[in-house]
């Protein structure tokens, strides 16, 4: 992937530049997670090295030329009367100057050709996790900013409710004071109030730490996030069929297809490993010159000669190596098979559950709209039937209780409805950018929030 001209394209399908957003909403933080995720890097990485064991390996089906230069002394002493009269005697250096080029071309190669057709299906594979990566970087960027997002809303919710607390405890002092309550009210609102202020601290530091953790992903500080709008569009899968969506899955999954591929690869190294067991032919052909002389010979002189031969290579017995290799090969093949199979069952696994989240979290939030309503009618009515004497201050607490409980429930079952639409296209293997486009159109702008 090109991440910068997908950040260009980002941008264009914005109207603005993400890079100098003033607003932070979802798609400026996947923008910035494309720029500076490490996760991600890392994977481009690694494809971009995996993809070179191609070429590498169809190499060997090139030419290969090699030159080697050698320069030789020796010293020598010639003893007079021991060579023929025009030969000087005495000491002297022989030296020996020369080249050898040297070329080769494969003719017949079993184990080059295994070698090619492994290196493309881990070639394959590297792509169909690249792809993963990227489609797990979108999941990655929109859990870690909606758990943002919740723990905003808990540390609201807390701050609320220990306020509504504040007040009730207030009034509850002022009713004590003039004998219309008893002590064990202003305890039972005292405990309460202290239980929530050690709520709401909790609730600060959690919020730090999903802020912490979003900032590990776009490696930039984490400020106010676009809210969701107060109504999010609630839409059943299409097709509202669960075992198409399954049988996409099983297709297009890269993660599966990464799987897939990298048991083709095992496959092909069987076939590597078995080809050492067959004979390999090329061709040779050697080119050299070499320059022979010393100090007391007037007759130095020079030597070429080339030679072209056809070169066979049979392995008959290697200790048993090769079959071992063999064996070897069969078994990660084996091993490589089930986890293929492994990664398919968790794959269909992953889609159904992503398909009955939906559904689940689509009743959940139409439940839980009525909840908040139901809770809010308790709380008045507890409130004043407490002013009146028929209900105690601890239905009055369970009432406020209940009622941001309720209210936080709404708030993550949005938040589990929005993340588990990714997770049924990226179980399928379908998410990409535009999903999340759309998904960034139902959070509002922070100028009117």
């Amino acid at each position: 992937m090109n991440v910068r001209a997908l950040i260009l394209s980002l941008g264009l399908l914005s109207g603005s530049s993400l890079a100098y957003a003033e607003e932070q909403d979802l798609l400026v933080t996947y923008v910035q997670a494309l720029e500076n995720d490490p996760v991600l890097q890392q994977a481009i990485a690694n494809q971009l090295a995996t993809k070179q064991g191609v070429p590498i390996a169809a190499s060997q089906l090139l030419p290969q030329a090699s030159v080697q230069f050698y320069s030789e002394s020796q010293n020598a002493f010639i003893f007079p009367g021991s060579v023929p009269e025009d030969i000087n005697s005495g000491a002297g250096i022989a030296r020996t100057h020369g080249y050898i080029a040297s070329a080769t071309q494969n003719l017949i190669n079993f184990t080059t050709w295994s070698l090619i057709r492994e290196a493309r299906r881990l070639s394959e594979e590297a792509d169909a996790t690249f792809l993963a990566n990227e489609q797990n970087l979108i999941t990655r960027v929109a859990n870690a900013y909606f758990n943002v997002l919740s723990a905003e809303d808990t540390l609201t919710f807390a701050t609320a409710q220990k306020e509504a607390l504040a007040s009730q405890l207030n009034q509850v002092d002022q009713r004590f004071d003039v004998g219309l309550v008893a002590i064990t009210d202003v305890y039972d609102f005292q405990a309460q109030y202290d239980a929530q202020v050690a709520n709401e601290i909790a609730a600060i530091n959690n919020l730090a730490n999903a802020k912490e953790a979003l900032q590990v992903i776009t490696g930039l500080p984490v400020d106010e996030l676009a809210p969701l709008k107060p109504t999010v569009p609630l839409h059943q899968p299409e097709p509202y069929d669960m075992n198409a969506w399954v049988e996409q899955a099983e297709y297009d999954n890269p993660t599966l297809a990464a799987s897939r591929f990298a048991m083709q690869a095992a496959e092909e190294t069987i076939s590597t490993e078995r080809s050492l067991l067959y004979p390999n032919l090329e061709v040779v052909g050697e080119y050299g010159t070499s320059l022979n002389g010393q100090v007391f010979d007037p007759h130095e002189g020079s030597s070429n000669g080339w030679a072209v031969a056809v070169e066979s290579n049979l392995n008959i017995f290697s200790g048993g190596q090769i079959i071992s290799q063999v064996r070897q090969a069969e078994y990660q093949y084996q091993s490589t098979r089930d986890a293929f199979e492994e990664q398919r069952r968790n794959t269909i696994n992953q889609t159904r559950s992503a398909f009955r989240a939906i559904e689940t979290a689509i009743s959940q939030v139409k439940a839980l709209q009525q909840a908040v309503i139901s809770a809010e009618s308790a709380l008045d009515a507890n409130e004043a039937s407490y002013e009146v004497g028929i209900k105690t201050s601890v239905d009055v607490l369970d009432s406020i209780s209940l009622l941001y409980q309720q209210k936080q429930n709404l708030a993550n079952a949005k938040y589990h409805y929005v993340l588990s639409i990714l997770a049924l296209k990226q179980a399928t293997g379908v998410l990409e950018v535009m999903d999340l486009i759309q998904i960034n159109e139902w959070l509002q702008d922070l100028e009117d929030f």
